[in-house]
């Protein structure tokens, strides 16, 4: 090795590797600050890493989820292996030097991955913009606006490990290499390695991530638009020929590994997100309009243009001032390569973050590049177009747009990932009762849930659940829901009996939740519960001392016509309210609907209920009424959460039942369940 040619490349370049350093640390500073909790961001980040311990610990592909599902019928729920666990396989090899897996050295390690990738997608965003404009400052200001770009900070947070963590990175990348393919179009051999290379980024793209669809839109949009200009231009026939080859070969390379990764399924979801985005298919762009329940009951399927302020902060502003920014390079014909791409990378994942909430990740990422393009052209002005004026004019610009950036984009970040808290600390008593579930519960227990908590029971907790957060089994969240609203309680029990579930876990929040119970159990017998007659009204309650008296101060939680409800009760007052269940009203609620109130046991929440939904079965176990206690044990409350074993003797005379099914059809179903036919039971992963 020769060190004389590498510490002259040092000190020569010395500058420039301390700024790609200092973005890289920047950006990696902003997704780490949420690690100052433990454990991993929202839901499916513990499903990617228990599917990923599979395969550290096995060196092996998962294909059937037997834990996330276990009452589905023969092969538990197949799971698409996803190659963004061979990364991770990798990664956990190379750090802990080969070493057998544990989920301490796992979570450690896993917690920081996200953030990595989304520092390394700053530093493609500084190569995108350094061959763009041939400018190492202006990749320096595009890496840094990557970096700390709230929406796109989001999902790259520490903890936050899906293979959104890592999609754009390779987006980015494929970009960065076909606008050096053709900055200087001709059928120069070079000119085709960019090019292959940039298919071969976005091939990976779509080994990695379903969202890749949307790659393939944005390529072909800015084909159809560069090469329009070129024509309007009227550019030489070479030239045009030269680009159109180099353009298509990137756009061939990507599609054969994309076709190698997942057929030609990619085709139709990137023809049915053109549809959406052309207005053809509105299905495909906003689950809102779709009427799917399982699609609009997740929280980031709703609308997202009402989450924009939050999402973009200071950066809102780069709506406009990039589309004066296109304008403008086209008139001047400068870069309008660069141009043309920011132009359609933008509009597009404008359009779907307007319609879909989970699609504001996506335009996080172009709103960066749109604003490092808007900055890029403002530097050129000064540059090129201005040289008659003083240089003072460019100082002084250059130093606003440095306060701008530091202080304006600093502070924007860092406000908007402060202010996250992971759901499974914020959604109190989970990690206590993970930890229970984890330590004191049977290895193989069986959990009757609801889907939210299924991927943090299966992975913290290492036990199987009923159904999980991929919704992959509409059976099963209907029955939850219909065993929670039921009135009827040979049916709850015959569906505890259907599942062969040894435990029932419910958290406080369920109370709250009975009207999406009901959309839910509708799915598979529609109008099974109008949702018109449940009347539950929960209020969210703090303690308050003035002059040496308690009360509580409980503010709705919903809205009761046009506004919350706010009321105050003495400690007296509250400390009266039911904590178990009864059928005695405690008031009549506006002159006319006898209602009962309840008190959990720490007075964080008061629910209103009237007679009828207090009949629902979910509200008397909740409430320990006395006709639920010979079927279930309460084993462990912490306030928040409960869980109750099965007395499985108990219910010996129940019938079987599952919504929508006699009780042959369910005797029929479940002699075709996996673990019928097995005399060992499914492993589950490694607790340490």
């Amino acid at each position: 090795m020769n060190f004389d040619k590498i510490t002259s490349f040092l000190k020569k370049h010395w500058l420039h590797i301390l700024i790609l350093v200092l973005i890289f640390l920047v950006a990696l500073g902003f997704r780490t600050m949420i690690l100052r909790y433990d454990l991993l961001f929202e839901f499916d980040s513990y499903y990617h890493a228990r599917m990923n311990s599979y395969v550290i610990d096995t060196a092996m592909k998962p294909f059937d989820d037997f834990i996330g599902s276990y009452h589905a019928i023969k092969t538990g729920i197949f799971t698409e292996y996803n190659n963004f666990w061979a990364i991770g396989y990798l990664a956990y090899k190379i750090v802990y030097f080969g070493a057998a897996y544990t989920q301490d050295n796992w979570l450690a390690l896993v917690r920081y991955l996200p953030a990595i990738y989304g520092a390394l997608t700053a530093l493609a965003a500084y190569l995108l913009f350094r061959w763009a404009f041939n400018s190492r400052k202006i990749g320096y200001i595009a890496g840094f606006v990557t970096g700390v770009m709230p929406a796109f900070v989001y999902r790259t947070m520490g903890g936050w490990y899906e293979p959104t963590s890592m999609g754009f990175l390779w987006m980015m990348l494929g970009f960065a290499f076909l606008i050096k393919a053709i900055e200087k179009p001709d059928f120069k051999i070079s000119n085709y390695i960019y090019a292959g290379i940039s298919g071969l980024m976005f091939g990976i793209m779509a080994f990695i991530w379903k969202a890749f669809a949307i790659c393939p839109v944005v390529l072909e949009g800015f084909i159809v638009l560069y090469l329009l200009w070129l024509l309007i231009k009227k550019t030489d026939k070479k030239t045009i020929l030269a680009v159109l080859s180099i353009l298509a070969l990137a756009f061939v390379v990507m599609a054969v590994i994309a076709t190698i990764s997942s057929g030609t399924s990619w085709v139709n979801e990137q023809v049915s997100q053109a549809a959406g985005i052309l207005g053809l298919n509105h299905d495909s762009v906003n689950t809102q309009t779709s009427g799917s329940v399982i699609g609009a009951g997740v929280g980031e399927e709703s609308m997202g243009k009402d989450a924009f302020p939050m999402k973009y902060g200071m950066f809102l502003p780069f709506i406009i001032l990039g589309l004066i920014a296109f304008g403008y390079s086209l008139y001047k014909n400068k870069y309008a390569h660069i141009g043309i791409l920011t132009f359609v990378w933008g509009l597009l994942y404008y359009y779907l973050a307007w319609n879909k909430l989970k699609a504001t990740f996506y335009f996080g990422i172009a709103l960066a590049i749109v604003s490092a393009f808007t900055i890029a052209m403002l530097i050129k002005y000064f540059e090129e177009d201005n040289k008659s004026k003083k240089e003072i004019n460019w100082k002084v610009a250059g130093a606003c747009l440095m306060v701008f950036l530091l202080i304006g984009g600093t502070a924007s970040g860092v406000i908007f990932t402060y202010n996250n808290v992971p759901n499974i600390i914020s959604e109190q008593g989970w990690v206590d009762a993970l930890s229970f579930m984890k330590n004191s519960l049977p290895d193989n227990a069986k959990m009757f849930n609801w889907w939210s908590w299924g991927h943090w029971i299966s992975y913290m907790g290492h036990k199987r659940v009923s159904t999980d957060n991929t919704n992959s089994d509409v059976q099963a969240d209907t029955d939850f829901g219909t065993f929670f609203l039921t009135k009827d309680s040979n049916e709850a029990l015959g569906i505890i009996k259907a599942y062969d579930a040894d435990y029932v876990v419910v958290n406080y929040d369920s109370l709250m939740e009975m009207q999406t119970y009901a959309s839910y159990a509708n799915t598979i017998v529609p109008n099974k519960f109008n949702t018109k007659e449940i009347v539950n009204m929960p209020f969210s309650c703090q303690p308050e001392q003035n002059l040496g008296t308690m009360s509580f101060n409980c503010v709705s939680l919903f809205y009761m016509g046009n506004q919350r409800v706010n009321t105050t009760f003495d400690a007296q007052k509250m400390f009266s309210f039911a904590q178990d269940y009864t059928t005695k009203p405690t008031d009549i609620w506006q002159n006319r609907l006898p209602v009962i109130y309840y008190t959990t046991i720490n007075k964080s929440l008061l629910l209103v209920v009237d007679m009828k939904t207090n009949e629902s079965y979910g509200i008397k176990l909740w409430f320990n009424a006395p006709e639920t206690k010979p079927y279930f044990s309460e084993v462990y409350t912490n306030g928040f959460v409960r869980i109750w074993k099965v007395n499985k003797d108990a219910f010996k005379n129940v019938a079987l039942a599952m919504t929508g099914k006699t009780e042959k059809q369910v005797e029929e179903y479940n002699s075709k369940l996996w673990w019928i036919d097995q005399n060992t039971e499914y492993p589950i992963a490694p607790k340490q």
